[in-house]
């Protein structure tokens, strides 16, 4: 799920008198529930894009800003419930750390690593996931660019027996436009070398998207993606299954009352296969309630 804007009219940083004049610190703790519908059926993992249910979230997060140096740290649980009677609840938990440090006005090099529990992904309905990322920015004046690069490992039934990695990058141009209103292109690869070769897979997305500030309470994005991949070991017949998939998205946030958020978003999937039980299309709707209450800031 997307990360909400806010849209506060306090702002962002509230001095701590205990603090340097240079330093900044927040700590907060986000509480979300989500109701998903979506049109597919569930007979792969597919990273849930065709699953209905519902989630319930908890985030606590803390970030500091001192001087060239930036530091964050992340931790949440997600619980999820799923309408499939085939598809067995999970509960995922998340810790991600992350560091920043300004080598010039322009360019931010960063390093930032996440542990994970119970992920749907492309590969697999579980997976433990362990992933260590660096990115290097640049930005000046609207624009932005980010490169991204790093490797995640995989363990699909807990004991570390079945088990993959691969890299993944990133490329990412954001151009603002405005407060709250920018577009956006990226391209990105990833990949998973498994251990159990039906679990193999090498995938490129390229994305482009539009965020728009329609005032202070309210954000609309929209976009469009398109996805290409390869099980290179799961076999139609004696080919290896590959797919793709073209799908806008369109989403709205509305801050109703004081910190408090409500999301909608669809996204048409339509996907091609040459495995008949994968080509098929998909409609997804979600709604989203999210309360934000800062700790500190």
């Amino acid at each position: 799920m997307a990360t909400l804007p806010l849209a506060a009219p306090a702002p962002l940083w509230a001095q701590d008198e205990d603090l340097p004049p240079d330093v900044r610190e927040r700590t907060y703790l986000d509480l979300s529930a989500t109701g998903v519908a979506a049109s597919g059926d569930s007979f792969d993992a597919n990273e849930d894009e065709d699953r209905s249910g519902g989630i319930v979230r908890a985030a606590l997060g803390w970030d500091r800003d001192s001087g060239a140096d930036h530091f964050d740290l992340r931790a949440s649980t997600s619980y999820y419930v799923y309408t499939d009677d085939t598809r067995s609840d999970r509960n995922s938990n998340r810790l991600e750390l992350g560091y920043g440090r300004d080598v010039s006005d322009k360019v931010r090099i960063s390093v930032m690593a996440r542990g994970a529990t119970e992920l749907s992904t492309l590969e697999s309905d579980s997976a433990d996931e362990a992933r260590v990322l660096g990115r290097v920015a640049f930005e000046d004046g609207p624009h932005r660019v980010r490169l991204t690069g790093g490797w995640r490992w995989r363990d699909y039934n807990g004991a570390g027996l079945v088990h993959g990695d691969g890299a993944m990058a990133e490329i990412e141009y954001r151009h603002r436009l405005g407060p709250g209103t920018y577009i956006l292109a990226e391209a990105v690869y990833d990949e998973i070398s498994a251990v159990v070769p039906r679990l193999t897979y090498e995938r490129y997305t390229l994305r482009a998207a539009a965020g728009i500030r329609v005032n202070k309470d309210v954000d609309v994005d929209i976009g469009v993606r398109w996805r290409d991949w390869e099980n290179k070991y799961r076999l139609v017949g004696t080919e290896s299954r590959t797919a793709n998939s073209f799908a806008p998205e369109v989403g709205a946030t509305y801050e109703f009352a004081r910190r408090w958020y409500i999301q909608a978003s669809g996204t048409l999937i339509w996907r091609s296969s040459n495995d008949p039980d994968y080509d098929r299309d998909v409609q997804r709707v979600s709604l989203t309630l999210r309360k934000r209450f800062w700790l500190q800031r």
